[in-house]
């Protein structure tokens, strides 16, 4: 079974004004508002590519209620740790010519028991072969290494670790050798300092010890690096109406492909064409495989 982890989930609340107007009145067009969460992304993406899943999370409140109600509807199997406190809201202001602004609150604390209640869930339907995708920021309190002993943690029940973080969470992360991890440019560059090139960072982290690496380059594609092999995948261009999420639709390809037992290249260009694919969808409803297939072979890959 594949899951993914989702430790501060969010209601991601959307406010569209025809122009983003400071010290003054903004009046908006149109409101909407959605589960947001990496992982979650993450299932909903490997849904769409026909790949069943389990989406766990950590949610209180009403918005929490809100949360769970939404991804049911969506069809999407869950499992969540519910907590007293309540789950953040996060709102973008965006105008008709893409400027925006985004708010995101820092969201709840976990108590101790939180904690053991997550564990002994995660620990209950863990088995060997299983794949489990850690994806996102950790809740206020969490401590730094939390996702660096839970790899530990999975890889004792023989379990296949993919990590999706950034800053100290991701540095701490590393040192217990998830299977792949997805790092964006310049979320490596952080940890190694900024001026760090490809090839330095893509070296530092497999002399960590990390096997495969999902490295994002935004709009010019990702590198897939992998026993040796780097494969480049490029995307076509396209208009891009949707960015949020398209890293973690491009997670999922690589996932995909791990799962399919794909080469290096293949894995490189599913996770450029679902990456893409996300892109080009409105809102979080990412793409069907039917469309993913249809950029798959638009997609440029080299090594």
């Amino acid at each position: 079974m594949i899951y993914t982890l989702t430790l501060n989930p969010a209601i991601d609340k959307t406010i569209l004004v025809d122009a983003i107007l400071l010290n003054g009145v903004n009046r908006a067009s149109c409101v909407y508002s959605e589960a947001g969460g990496k992982g979650f992304n993450v299932s909903r993406a490997l849904m769409r590519l026909g790949i069943k899943n389990c989406a766990f999370g950590v949610i209180g409140g009403n918005a929490g209620s809100h949360i769970q109600e939404e991804l049911s509807s969506e069809g999407m199997v869950t499992e969540f740790v519910f907590i007293a406190a309540e789950t953040r809201t996060n709102i973008v202001i965006r105008d008709e010519h893409g400027t925006h602004i985004k708010i995101n609150e820092k969201g709840p604390g976990l108590t101790d028991d939180d904690k053991r209640k997550l564990l002994d869930l995660v620990n209950q339907v863990t088995e060997p072969g299983d794949i489990w995708v850690l994806s996102g920021s950790l809740p206020e309190g969490m401590p730094d290494r939390f996702y660096q002993y839970l790899t530990d943690f999975l890889h004792q029940k023989q379990a296949i670790v993919v990590l999706d973080t950034s800053g100290r969470a991701l540095a701490h992360g590393i040192q217990s050798c998830p299977d792949l991890i997805k790092p964006n440019l310049e979320e490596a560059q952080e940890i190694l300092g900024g001026d760090a090139i490809i090839e330095d960072c893509l070296a530092y982290f497999h002399d960590a010890g990390i096997p495969r690496i999902l490295l994002s380059l935004g709009e010019q594609g990702l590198i897939y690096s992998c026993s040796g092999t780097r494969v480049t995948a490029v995307p076509p261009e396209i208009e891009a109406v949707n960015e949020v999420g398209a890293g973690d639709a491009a997670l999922a390809g690589a996932v995909f492909g791990l799962v399919n037992d794909m080469t290096p290249t293949e894995i490189a260009a599913w996770a450029c064409a679902c990456g893409t694919a996300a892109a080009s969808s409105a809102s979080n409803c990412f793409a069907d495989k039917g469309m993913v297939e249809r950029i798959l072979g638009q997609v440029k890959v080299g090594r």
